[in-house]
């Protein structure tokens, strides 16, 4: 027993709706791999726990600097507050291209290296993605340098210089 033959209109309509059920299946694909991709990015757990141990390091290493807050609810922006008079010197970070980057703490005029917080009331570090907002407020006539970098990446740096109000009695 034969099958009767389908005609030709009923196949190109078969076909038709064959292409959209597979160009809307790749659609849908293809947006569920870009939300993936997204989750992805947001849960990065281990740059997350690279952020928090270096400011936790911060926090412990730099003698007279207190960590005041992350920032409310930001999680990624560290404030850091100096606690010193200007005469306490304050730590110093090295980093060396000959250890790979490696950070570690050193004197302030060994090596060319100079103080990474000198001059400076207070400190707000800002993680975004790989890169990092570091924003300032200096202490009066102070200039801010900075000579580091890890590996062979750059560190952007926006200083603001805050004039400070001048207590005049009558």
């Amino acid at each position: 027993m034969r099958l009767p033959r389908k005609k030709s209109g009923f196949l190109l309509i078969e076909h038709l709706i064959a292409l959209v059920i597979i160009s809307i299946s790749l659609v849908a694909f293809m947006g569920l791999s870009t939300a993936f991709l997204k989750i992805k990015d947001r849960l990065n757990v281990p740059d997350d726990i690279k952020w928090h141990v270096a400011v936790q390091q911060m926090n412990f290493n730099y003698a007279g600097f207190r960590l005041t807050s992350f920032n409310g609810y930001d999680p990624y922006t560290a404030h850091f507050e100096n606690m010193t008079s200007e005469k306490i010197e304050v730590i110093t970070l090295v980093s060396s291209w000959k250890d790979g980057g490696k950070i570690y703490k050193g004197a302030g005029g060994s090596g060319g290296h100079q103080p990474f917080l000198y001059g400076i009331r207070s400190l707000s570090i800002k993680r975004n993605g790989s890169r990092l907002l570091i924003s300032t407020t200096l202490n009066q006539g102070s200039t801010f340098r900075l000579n580091f970098a890890p590996k062979n990446r750059a560190i952007y740096v926006k200083v603001k210089e805050a004039k400070e109000k001048k207590n005049e009695k009558p």
